[in-house]
């Protein structure tokens, strides 16, 4: 129920609230050691976000301000997320994780506009931001599984 013009400003807003949420997170990335609580406290706010413009049919313009909300919370998670799986790798497969955990974003990202889409195609645009909510729900719970790794022990050869 909104112009295209608008969606196009929505999806603008997003990508740059993401880009902030990045740089403020690195900076946060750098102050705190308690990752975790970084990147569950911003899944939480984006998944909230998403349920709020899901479940309230706000304003075009509250729902601009929730989408570019959501946009920032899950950019100020990406630092401490990449710290996180940094540590929680075990020596020598740093690709290998960062392989896995990426490509899994990237079959996210390619799975998301055909579900978006079919279900706006069956008059269900009210449940996409519903939908939305729930991968980054199970996100927060993911960070309360991620465990850094033990600490090397080195031997007196490695010394």
């Amino acid at each position: 129920g909104i112009s295209v013009g608008l969606a196009t400003l929505t999806v603008t807003l997003y990508q740059l609230a993401t880009a902030g949420g990045v740089f403020v997170g690195g900076i946060l990335a750098d102050r705190v050691r308690q990752h975790h609580r970084v990147a569950m406290t911003g899944l939480a706010a984006a998944a909230l976000c998403a349920i709020l413009a899901s479940v309230t049919s706000p304003p075009a313009a509250v729902t601009v301000a929730l989408v570019s909300a959501i946009g920032f919370a899950v950019g100020i998670t990406t630092p401490s997320r990449d710290v996180l799986v940094r540590r929680a790798t075990p020596a020598g497969a740093t690709g290998k994780v960062f392989g896995v955990v990426y490509s899994g974003f990237d079959v996210g990202a390619l799975m998301a506009p055909l579900i978006y889409g079919a279900l706006m195609d069956a008059h269900l645009a009210h449940l996409v931001f519903l939908v939305a909510a729930v991968p980054l729900a199970v996100g927060v719970f993911t960070v309360l599984g991620v465990r850094p790794r033990p600490p090397q022990v080195r031997t007196l050869r490695e010394a």
